[in-house]
């Protein structure tokens, strides 16, 4: 039995079973809050004045950063948690920043859990960033 006969014979489990995938996709996606293009990121700073946060370590900010953001390691983002959820319950939007956009999630995914909902990601991370060539300060 192939997999078009099995979903044909049993077609009521198998749209069961997408619809749960669904439904799991666009939940995790919730968690990890905004998700911002670099254009979006820069409209966001300008206009909503958002609060951008580099997780890279520090060498790798060093040698070229968002204007204005600001550096967190990955390692100590944990400990700032709190102070970033006060931030954003007063209305602010935080985004969070890394290479290619791992770090950035994880760190999202724990201040949506503590209550936020008002932060987000770069899509891509700075790699994104830099293929559309847009400025990096040092």
């Amino acid at each position: 039995m192939d997999i078009f006969d099995f979903a044909i014979r049993h077609w009521p489990l198998v749209s069961a079973l997408l619809v749960l995938i669904i439904i799991l996709i666009v939940t995790e996606g919730r968690r990890v809050g905004l998700r911002f293009s670099p254009s979006s990121l820069v409209q966001a700073m300008n206009q909503d004045h958002a609060i951008v946060i580099d997780l890279r370590d520090q060498k790798l900010f060093a040698q070229g950063h968002i204007t204005d953001s600001e550096h967190c390691s990955y390692a100590s983002a944990k400990d700032r948690l709190p102070e970033w959820l006060k931030q954003t319950q007063s209305g602010k939007t935080i985004i969070f920043v890394d290479e290619m956009g791992t770090h950035s999630s994880t760190v999202a995914k724990m201040l949506f859990a503590l209550g936020s909902r008002r932060h987000g990601v770069l899509q891509g991370g700075i790699s994104t960033w830099r293929t559309q060539q847009l400025p990096l300060v040092k």
